[in-house]
């Protein structure tokens, strides 16, 4: 009897695993690129993060100014769309090395000045969202915005 049960089971559990494999998205394959990531290559990927930042910002003036706590799940997808995509570029491990004082990869990945910046703001402007996000506050979603908004302007110079 025991037998009957497990085989079922595990075929359910086989299906619902098939169906957790991730949607392809813009940026995928960008992190296996070792060098010289152009603007054309990048902005659609560009794009679709400043997509996903605005409408974590939305939600998340929702939740900070009118404490609506409907707008949290809503807050929290765009901000694991946005993880996502940053992670199909991998440009977050790039920026730690550039923060830290090493160029090497980086510059050879991302030779372009505007993306880098582009980059640098949209990480920063994602850490600012993610402490509004997980405690709603002001200070952090108007850094966030000011860090939004410089990634807007640097997208504007690449796209």
């Amino acid at each position: 009897m025991e037998r009957s049960v497990l085989v079922p089971a595990s075929v359910v559990l086989a299906l619902a695993c098939a169906g957790l494999e991730p949607t392809p998205t813009v940026c995928d394959g960008l992190d296996e690129r070792l060098v010289g990531i152009t603007r054309a290559e990048y902005a659609p990927c560009a794009g679709e993060m400043l997509a996903a930042l605005d409408t974590l910002q939305r939600y998340l003036r929702r939740m900070v100014s009118r404490q609506d706590s409907a707008a949290r799940p809503i807050a929290e997808e765009a901000y694991r769309r946005l993880r996502r995509l940053m992670g199909d570029v991998s440009f977050t491990a790039d920026s730690w090395r550039e923060l830290r004082g090493g160029a090497g990869p980086t510059t050879q990945r991302w030779p372009d000045g505007a993306i880098r910046y582009f980059n640098r703001e949209i990480g920063i402007a994602t850490a600012q969202y993610m402490s509004a996000l997980r405690r709603p506050n002001a200070p952090n979603l108007q850094e966030g915005s000011r860090h939004h908004q410089q990634a807007r302007s640097a997208y504007a110079q690449f796209r």
